[in-house]
């Protein structure tokens, strides 16, 4: 069995899942670390020994601006490349981590070409623009639901993100929809949801809105036992739930959102030069 797993961008987490990677392979997994960095010129894939465990990592290397902007979360270039290394590596299973500095829809990316995907539910990021679930508007812990309010002010008072101006509100309230609406297809289309704890089931379906009801839910207290996870690995494959390939969107759809991608970063630079 081949799997990849998502490990994001936070260096913390990277390292993890790279000794995690080896342990897996005691259990019969050949497992790849997906990573996500970022770089000048062109978006690319890097892949060699640096990282000292015989090229296992795989860099998923960012060029455009605020690549941790959570308007920026999804891009269309990283999907393509992530696709890449799905078809290249012959990935059996995607298990995401984190998706932070890649993209939030990497199940739905790794569908798209016939790859299942799991999910591993520790972190509230799939519910919260700034990925932790903490107010910065308001500070303290944050028990409201995805949503334009309080979710936008909260998001623009953060350091990293910031306000906008130059994106409409309309487009901001749509982009948080979009947000909740693929956070859910995410977790609709993996074989199974693992979490650490029976409260982390109620604190997504709190989130999210929604009752989560066609989730496959699986507890996993221990996950740093990889014998543990490549069971579930195996039972996630086994499982009957089958999810069809993704239909090809027409050329126009991709067109439009590389355009409208390619606006935002042109905006982005013009307000922090000042222009």
């Amino acid at each position: 069995m081949r799997v990849l797993l998502a490990a994001g961008s936070d260096a913390a987490r990277i390292a993890p899942a790279l000794e995690f990677a080896a342990a897996l392979a005691e259990s019969d997994v050949d497992a790849f670390v997906l990573a996500g960095v970022t770089g000048e010129g062109d978006a690319r894939i890097e892949r060699d020994g640096r990282d000292g465990r015989d090229g296992r990592l795989v860099r998923i290397v960012r060029t455009d601006p605020a690549p941790h902007h959570w308007q920026r979360s999804r891009r269309l270039e990283v999907a393509r490349l992530v696709r890449s290394v799905l078809v290249d590596l012959r990935v059996d299973l995607l298990h995401v981590r984190d998706h932070g500095g890649l993209s939030h829809d990497l199940v739905s990316i790794a569908a798209s070409v016939g790859v299942p995907g799991l999910v591993e539910l520790d972190s509230p990021a799939y519910a919260c623009l700034v990925g932790d679930r903490v107010r910065r508007d308001v500070p303290g812990p944050c028990d409201a639901p995805l949503s334009p309010l309080p979710c936008l002010a909260c998001a623009e008072a953060d350091p990293v993100h910031g306000p906008t101006p130059w994106v409409p509100i309309e487009a901001r309230y749509l982009g948080v929809a979009e947000r909740r609406r693929d956070a859910l297809r995410e977790l609709d289309l993996a074989r199974l949801v693992l979490v650490h704890d029976e409260g982390d089931v109620e604190q997504a379906r709190r989130a999210l809105d929604s009752d989560l009801a066609r989730i496959a839910w699986r507890t996993l207290q221990d996950a740093g036992d990889a014998a543990l996870v490549a069971g579930v690995y195996r039972d996630a494959l086994a499982t009957p739930r089958v999810i069809a390939k993704q239909p090809s969107s027409e050329w126009w759809v991709e067109r439009m959102q590389l355009e409208a991608e390619l606006a935002w970063d042109a905006s982005f630079r013009r307000a922090r030069s000042g222009a």
